[in-house]
């Protein structure tokens, strides 16, 4: 019998926003104690999280699989999982939705695919994944101590190399058999795995992004009928949008968020050049709540949506209490370099930021088929912990990379498409847009269908199931299916564990 001791994979992952951190409860659970997982953040521990999210499936499996899926209610709003969407400017006395966006009841007990997805509470999403890794020891955290910098390490005992992490002032941070870049838009480490010559790039619109303790405390009741127990509030026209989106994790917390994306040129450089006030040079300085600036960037901001938009919006504007304002920015074209012997996998928004909406699952999604390959059993050496080939944990890499490209050709057709229609400047979608944004006639007559047919029969339907006290999923509301896989794998698992004993 073999006396050698068992050694467990060493591991970095650099960042710890949702997708580094997901996959650092997912490996600390499937790896187990064996495990030498190290993370590496530039940001302090209390820094700001920003807003909300709402979790889709592949974030909702990532939470499963770090075995944490039983407090998903505790950082998620019951009911939330519900769009109200509506127009800049209201008609008549009784302010209306023009479209209603949810999960029918019937439709959650018939498909696996309409399982609950309300608005989750960023923050206290990490701190259950920060909570669950604390228990586990098998991990360790470093604040304010970013990787800067990665170099190959070499050896003439076996064919995979290892890779050391370089602090800011060139000291090791350690050797690792695999290191993950999860540090997002600003990675200082993601050239060494792909190809990016734009690098990042202006995406063409400015996001005003504030915060409202409480809608219900200052709102006027047209406002609030119209939110209801909705996530999302979303006016859309052609050239700006606003939308609002609750991130309170409880019945009783309301906080809700407010975006409003204004597509112009210059960024938020010109905005704060308009606005006058110094432009911010950090994070935590470029979150506004003193009133001499609050009133200036409010100002501002009734002054861009001008009379596009109803009084209604512009009173939303007014409850704001905290305002930042930045450009949303993203990568350009990104390719994976060829032969590349470093053992440095790039994810979320390390590996191609997507910009503004839906970057957190996709980054989540990553996280989830990287742990699959590096929990996949032989990947590494049973008693060293050394990776056995890096080829088996790379074959993700291309397909992460491709959804994240389909994701932005799908963003560029849409901006192109607003910028197009903004032409005569910003007003609200109408059926004679549907032959620029629709060219094929079937397509666009499918369309008409159901915005004057399908689209009343949703609205009433809403309001039925709300009526009855059910509109919206609360913790008794379906599963999604590959998120009740494992959670039936793992209990079958646990089942298994107890009978040996």
């Amino acid at each position: 019998m073999s006396t050698a001791v068992k050694e467990g994979p060493k591991i970095a992952i650099c960042g710890a926003g949702i997708s580094g951190l997901a996959l650092a409860g997912m490996l600390s659970k499937e790896l187990g104690p064996k495990l030498q997982l190290k993370i590496f953040e530039r940001a302090p521990e209390d820094r700001d999280q920003g807003y909300g999210l709402d979790l889709d499936e592949y974030g909702q499996e990532a939470l499963a699989r770090a075995g944490l899926y039983h407090r998903y209610w505790d950082f998620s709003k019951p009911y939330s999982d519900s769009w109200s969407v509506c127009p800049m400017h209201f008609r008549g006395a009784t302010p209306e939705p023009y479209l209603i966006m949810f999960r029918p009841k019937l439709l959650q007990k018939m498909f696996a695919g309409f399982g609950a997805q309300p608005e989750s509470n960023r923050a206290a999403f990490r701190a259950v994944i920060l909570e669950a890794l604390a228990e586990r020891g098998n991990n360790e955290i470093f604040w304010g101590l970013p990787a800067t910098d990665i170099r190959e390490i070499k050896s003439d005992e076996v064919d995979v190399s290892r890779a050391e992490l370089l602090a800011a002032d060139g000291k090791s941070l350690g050797t690792f058999d695999v290191v993950v870049d999860a540090s997002g838009l600003h990675s200082p480490l993601r050239h060494h795995r792909v190809i990016d010559e734009a690098k990042k790039v202006y995406a063409g619109s400015v996001l005003v992004h504030g915060i409202i303790d409480s809608p219900e405390d200052v709102w006027p009741k047209e406002l609030l009928n119209l939110f209801g127990r909705h996530g999302n509030l979303v006016g859309a026209g052609v050239k700006s949008r606003i939308g609002v989106q609750r991130f309170g994790c409880s019945v009783e917390d309301n906080r809700t968020a407010v975006l409003l994306d204004i597509r112009m040129e210059g960024g938020d450089e010109a905005v704060f050049r308009e606005i006058g006030i110094e432009r911010p040079t950090s994070r935590k300085t470029g979150i506004i709540t003193d009133a001499e600036r609050m009133a200036k960037v409010k100002g501002w901001v009734h002054e861009s949506m001008g009379d596009h938009f109803d009084p209604l919006w512009h009173s939303l504007i007014d409850s704001m209490n905290r305002i930042t304002i930045r450009s949303e920015y993203r990568h350009g074209p990104t390719e994976l370099r060829d032969n590349v012997s470093l053992p440095l996998i790039c994810i979320g928004d390390s590996l191609r930021n997507c910009g503004i909406g839906g970057g957190g699952n996709l980054a989540l999604q990553d996280a989830t088929d990287l742990a699959s390959a590096l929990a996949a059993p032989g990947v590494f050496d049973e008693v060293s912990g050394k990776l056995r080939s890096l080829e088996t944990i790379r074959k993700v890499e291309p397909t992460m990379l491709e959804r994240k490209k389909e994701f932005n050709d799908k963003k560029d057709k849409a901006y192109a498409l607003f910028d197009t229609l903004s032409k005569n400047g910003n007003r609200e979608f109408s059926f004679k847009d549907l032959p620029t944004v629709f060219p094929n006639f079937w397509t666009r007559l499918g369309v008409q269908f159901c915005f004057s047919f399908v689209r009343p029969i949703l609205k009433a339907w809403y309001r039925l199931e709300a009526s009855w006290g059910c509109a919206g999923s609360d913790s008794t509301s379906r599963v999604f299916g590959n998120v009740q896989a494992v959670l039936d794998a793992q209990k079958k698992g646990e089942l298994s564990a107890k009978a040996a004993k």
